[in-house]
């Protein structure tokens, strides 16, 4: 969800996916490839698992992760919860409510979506109650990717795979609470602290509040010692 005219309003949404017994699981990792090119049996660490489902928000221009979701569960109740959260981080981010971006036909006097949510053909997507709950937010428009084209979600996914690969199989993650905490805190190093080679090097809080711009560096100027 983005702010300021020079945006593009459009953000990204979609469920994480998991096994069906709502675990996360690390992959069967194998060892590094011999110099002669023979490798090794898969390593014997078996995956740590842990219950519970996430699902969350991420800005397409900016790349700000907003709040995530966090359930057992991935039904349409947590699909609009979901939204919910990111709604209000992204507002408390604006500091104005989202519809404050909308502009009004002159010819109709019907209010113009800003913002458009792209997610996955999902079943908690294509459900009416999620439907009329989208129809209900004046500032939100939804549409859905093709079947089996993750690439058409690509923040989104890009950015679940970097928790997951970065934070979460790194880390042993025994139970619920260990999920949620090493998740968010993943998610403040990379909303706040982590440059971003995709929006110049700069951090997404920076460019969502317009204190950077996703094309320019911020790099300080490199200063040139005087020859001896």
């Amino acid at each position: 969800m983005t702010k300021g005219c020079c945006s593009r309003p459009t953000t990204s949404a979609n469920v994480v996916s998991w096994p069906s017994n709502g675990v996360l699981r690390s992959p069967n990792r194998r060892r590094p490839r011999t110099r002669c090119g023979s490798s090794t049996s898969p390593s014997a660490r078996r995956p740590r698992a842990a219950p519970g489902g996430w699902r969350g928000i991420a800005d397409y221009w900016s790349t700000c992760e907003f709040g995530w979701h966090w359930s057992p569960t991935a039904n349409q109740f947590d699909a609009i919860t979901a939204v919910e959260v990111a709604v209000t981080e992204a507002e408390r981010l604006l500091g104005h409510p989202l519809v404050d971006l909308c502009t009004v036909d002159t010819d109709t006097g019907e209010i113009k979506p800003a913002i458009t949510l792209v997610t996955d053909n999902g079943g908690p997507f294509k459900s009416f109650r999620f439907g009329a709950f989208i129809t209900g937010q004046p500032a939100l428009t939804h549409v859905r990717t093709k079947v089996n084209s993750p690439g058409q979600n690509g923040v989104r996914e890009r950015g679940f795979q970097s928790l997951k690969y970065e934070r979460l199989y790194l880390e042993p993650i025994d139970d619920p609470l260990d999920l949620v905490r090493e998740a968010e805190a993943f998610r403040v190093e990379f909303n706040t602290i982590r440059p971003h080679e995709a929006i110049a090097w700069n951090r997404p809080h920076d460019v969502h509040q317009g204190l950077a711009d996703p094309t320019t560096p911020t790099f300080p100027e490199p200063q040139f010692l005087p020859p001896s």
